[in-house]
């Protein structure tokens, strides 16, 4: 994320400092309205990324929600069992893409993000058995 900041504060900088009088020769030809084009597309996406990561918050919110609201009903019925199995798929699905959706480039050597890497990925593991534990139970 912050290196999209960085590209889009240059593109936005270059694009501001080409709004002056001077012919297009002068300027760098065509250059800057791509150098513009591309830092409308980074906002853009940028605006769509940040709306995306809004209603992921809130579904695993809604999801812990329900765990702690509705404990009993997720357990005994068979409604909550069905509920359970979504949700233990989901982890699992989750927990897949923590080892083959990410390069290990990301974490490999890192002390931080390696910490961080096996600290979520036993949180997916958890949560993944705790629900299909649930969903098989009788």
């Amino acid at each position: 994320m912050k290196t999209l900041q960085v590209i889009l504060g240059v593109c936005l900088a270059i694009t501001i400092s080409s709004t002056s009088a001077q012919p297009p020769s002068e300027t760098g030809g065509e250059a800057l309205p791509l150098f513009r084009k591309v830092a409308e597309k980074l906002l853009s996406l940028k605006t769509m990324m940040l709306v995306h990561v809004f209603f992921i918050a809130l579904t695993v919110f809604m999801m812990d929600l329900l765990c702690v609201v509705h404990t009993e009903d997720l357990i005994t019925t068979s409604m909550g069992k069905a509920i359970s199995l979504g949700l233990g798929i989901f982890w699992i699905i989750r927990l897949l893409i923590q080892f083959f959706g990410y390069a290990s480039e990301l974490w490999r050597g890192k002390a931080f993000e390696t910490t961080v890497h096996v600290v979520f990925s036993l949180l997916w593991i958890y949560f993944s058995a705790v629900f299909l534990l649930v969903a098989i139970s009788r």
